[in-house]
């Protein structure tokens, strides 16, 4: 699987990515308008572990994980991505891939 070069799109993958092969979710149930914790079904330790997941690959951290549990997969990304671009840093608002784990 290639990554994609826009922060936006490469955090949704590996959030997809996340959902399907760690937690075990059929992909046809995760898209882009799940809501995490109502059309998903995850508790808060499943949402804490995939965050730390995707900040561990992109860098970024979250402080209020009690908000993204009634979001979207596309709100949390966005999140994600806007927390991304706003960090400080020479890496921040440039096109980002996740690092090698």
């Amino acid at each position: 699987m290639s990554t994609p070069a826009h922060p936006l799109a490469a955090i949704k993958e590996a959030m997809f990515t996340y959902f399907t092969q760690t937690a075990g979710l059929a992909p046809e149930t995760v898209s882009d308008g799940s809501v995490l914790v109502e059309s998903l079904d995850l508790d808060s330790l499943a949402i804490i572990e995939m965050l730390w997941d995707v900040e561990e690959k992109f860098g970024v951290h979250i402080d209020d994980v009690a908000s993204l549990k009634n979001m979207s997969l596309d709100q949390v990304a966005d999140v994600l991505a806007q927390a991304l671009t706003t960090a400080p840093g020479p890496a921040a608002g440039t096109p980002l891939t996740p690092s090698a784990a």
